[in-house]
């Protein structure tokens, strides 16, 4: 066996090995989204708070802590449309134990008030009034969506 075959080999087996690291995946398709969703709206950030509340993603002993943020709605697509105001609970990564990193780890969203972004949202509304992603916590980024461009 030449170099050039022993390089190959390699470099295949790495990149099989690699590609078993990863989770599986699925994004939703919007018709999916809306059809779950109590709520779907643009809206823009006012206000972010760390409740501090120490929890763990569903499904998975990977530590969060929750977070609430405010938002008012330019345009409410489904839901009540008196909704000008609403408070969405979404998490963060807490530390993991011994200081290790995650690996794949997931597709979380944060925001910053002040800046006029706006966002299409596909939530539900929990027990106490305030909203979710309608896909979970474990992936926001695919049900909250930033959109780009002026207004």
């Amino acid at each position: 066996m030449n170099f050039k075959n022993i390089f190959c080999s390699i470099a295949l087996l790495l990149a099989v090995a690699h590609a078993g690291w990863g989770r599986s995946v699925e994004e939703p398709t919007y018709q999916e989204m809306n059809a779950s969703a109590d709520l779907v709206v643009v809206a823009t950030p006012v206000a972010v708070r760390d409740t501090g509340e120490k929890t763990m993603f569903e499904n998975s002993a990977v530590p969060a802590v929750r977070l609430e943020a405010t938002f008012t709605t330019q345009v409410v697509f489904k839901g009540e449309a008196k909704t000008s105001i609403f408070v969405l609970s979404y998490f963060r990564r807490a530390p993991l134990p011994n200081g290790t990193e995650m690996l794949d780890g997931y597709s979380l969203v944060t925001f910053s008030t002040g800046s006029n972004v706006r966002y299409l949202m596909f939530l539900k509304k929990t027990a106490d009034g305030k909203y979710v992603p309608v896909g979970g916590q474990k992936d926001p980024a695919f049900n909250i969506l930033k959109l780009e461009g002026s207004w």
